[in-house]
């Protein structure tokens, strides 16, 4: 599978109807949230880490700072982000155009969909991408991120 453009559109980022953006995503593509991937900037201290994880999930900051090999890690400024990705939170793409490497990481759980719907970078677009063509084209590795 090659990754194809999907536009839809775009979802309102807070609404009152107790879903999430990614929620509200999966629910205009027809798909579930678990097939919805949010893109993160963590700053583990030492290096920033894209992580790849589920609409539908919690991003273990813990277990991310363990995998690290840190004490503590947390989401990256929004000047941070911007600088390292080229995109602002809310709308990074891990498709990452003329920047050098950032370590990329994907929640294992992914790895279990024939296709996932990653951002493209801006409001109303997404990539659909199998999660092992998204691993190759990024380098990244699966990793277990979100739980406990």
């Amino acid at each position: 599978m090659t990754r194809q453009l999907v536009e839809y559109q775009s979802a309102p980022l807070r609404s009152n109807d107790g879903l999430t953006y990614g929620e509200r995503v999966a629910l205009i593509l027809g798909v579930s949230a678990g097939q919805v991937a949010k893109t993160l900037v963590i700053d583990c201290g030492t290096e920033l880490i894209v992580v790849i994880a589920p609409a539908d999930r919690e991003v273990s900051l813990k277990r991310i700072a363990r995998t690290c090999g840190v004490k503590k890690a947390h989401l990256a400024s929004p000047a941070q982000v911007l600088k390292a990705t080229g995109y602002r939170p809310g709308g990074v793409s891990p498709f990452l155009r003329g920047k050098p490497p950032i370590k990329t990481w994907i929640d294992s759980s992914l790895a279990g969909h024939d296709a996932i719907y990653v951002s493209a970078g801006r409001p109303g677009a997404a990539f659909r991408v199998s999660p092992q063509e998204l691993a190759n084209e990024t380098a990244a590795r699966f990793v277990e991120l979100t739980g406990n």
